[in-house]
């Protein structure tokens, strides 16, 4: 299975990447003096196996919609508060995915310009056809300071993005066993009070973390799938409009 989803991955990469090409060479020839244009073209050329990926993900979240429910159903049988809790926990769970993904999808999107200056230094500096003249000429160290700069402004914005992610990965990681916490607790105190048997309580735990789990991977999915619902937008948008 691994290795059809990575045909069908390469198949339908190079699909979308050849309609980017050939609407590249459509183009009007004024296109190619601005900025802005290179920009477009660099970020659906990087965005082109976000088509697969979007397909993968909404069969993901329909399976994992199934199992959800499915868990939520045997939590129910238990302890409504229980199922209740990790049902609503999962509130900000998704608010810190939705700010996460959007905050990479701009990253993406504010260091294409970096990111194609970069490649673009990195070709006249190394490639064969270019390198020796470059090399003989005062351009080396204008090339290797102009390519240092752009790479250190690339790691910048990369590095910020993921010091913010990470912050509130572990805040969402903290409420997340927080509620864990709460839940088996509660299931616990059934026990206690009769409501379920001892026996129930390994039950009641490996039902809990199974929730837990699935639920937390439904509210990662859902966020991210709006962004690459927007790249997959903008790799068409190249396509039909540019």
């Amino acid at each position: 299975q691994a290795y059809s989803n990575q045909i069908i991955e390469e198949k339908t990469t190079r699909s979308v990447t050849n309609q980017i090409v050939k609407k590249s060479t459509e183009v009007e020839i004024a296109y190619f003096d601005r900025a802005e244009y290179y920009d477009q073209l660099s970020i659906a050329l990087r965005f082109a196996n976000n088509v697969y990926y979007l397909y993968k993900m909404l069969g993901d979240i329909a399976l994992s919609i199934i199992t959800v429910v499915m868990t939520i159903v045997l939590l129910l049988d238990i302890d409504l508060r229980i199922t209740m809790i990790l049902v609503m926990i999962q509130i900000p769970m998704l608010w810190i995915q939705l700010k996460n993904a959007k905050r990479e999808l701009d990253t993406e999107e504010d260091s294409a310009s970096d990111n194609r200056r970069i490649q673009y230094f990195f070709s006249i500096g190394l490639e064969k056809q270019y390198a020796k003249d470059v090399r003989i000429s005062p351009l080396e160290h204008l090339v290797k300071r102009k390519m240092d700069a752009y790479t250190a402004s690339f790691l910048r914005k990369q590095n910020n993005m993921l010091h913010k992610n990470a912050a509130k990965g572990i805040i969402g990681d903290w409420i997340s066993y927080l509620a864990m916490g709460i839940a088996l607790v509660l299931a616990v105190l059934d026990a206690m009070h009769g409501a379920i048997s001892i026996g129930d309580i390994q039950y009641a735990m490996n039902l809990i973390l199974l929730s837990s789990g699935r639920l937390e991977n439904l509210t990662v999915d859902l966020a991210y799938l709006k962004g690459f619902l927007t790249r997959v937008a903008k790799c068409l948008s190249f396509i039909q409009t540019a």
